[in-house]
């Protein structure tokens, strides 16, 4: 019996299960890992994954597992060290002449082995638009970096109404 792929993205454990991409009995573990980490699947990534086999190598990448909740001991929740060179909040200052700019918190798939992934989706710390202010503003970063970068995985939700208001320094007129 083949189960019809939903043409919406896949967010939650139920819609996972009516996708055919993790059997019923896997409810309560599914709720488990939501509970915790955000679920996003594209149908066209869904329409990638072979129902019913534990071991397709795109499922496993995106369909939650269980096992992301054990916590070993040498894990650190900011892996990276994002936190320590966040000056501000929605920037990250880790280069002497770069800063990445955190614009949005959500992606169009949540990748299950994603190094930010408890830091992103519904409710994550995004930059909201009074974080933005008219370039004169935000003259005092300036000397942080000649380049900036705003932040995406390659999957994420593109947020034009937020890109068009960060600009680098280098691209604001010169006083």
């Amino acid at each position: 019996m083949t189960t019809a792929r939903a043409p919406q993205r896949l967010t939650t454990p139920r819609s996972l299960i009516d996708a055919g991409l993790a059997p019923p009995e896997r409810l309560a573990e599914l709720d488990a890992v939501a509970g915790r980490y955000a679920i996003g699947i594209t149908p066209a990534l869904s329409s990638l994954i072979e129902p019913g086999d534990p071991a397709d190598p795109i499922a496993r990448q995106f369909v939650p597992d269980g096992r992301e909740l054990i916590h070993d001991p040498a894990e650190r929740d900011d892996p990276i060290g994002d936190d320590a060179m966040s000056p501000i909040h929605g920037l990250v200052h880790r280069y002497p002449d770069r800063v990445l700019v955190k614009l949005v918190a959500a992606c169009a798939v949540y990748c299950r082995f994603c190094f930010r992934r408890e830091r992103v989706g519904p409710g994550a710390g995004a930059m909201r638009a009074d974080d933005f202010a008219p370039p004169s503003a935000n003259d005092r970063l300036e000397p942080i970096g000649r380049s900036v970068t705003p932040a995406s995985a390659p999957s994420a939700t593109r947020a034009p109404d937020r890109c068009g208001s960060a600009k680098p320094a280098s691209d604001r007129p010169s006083r």
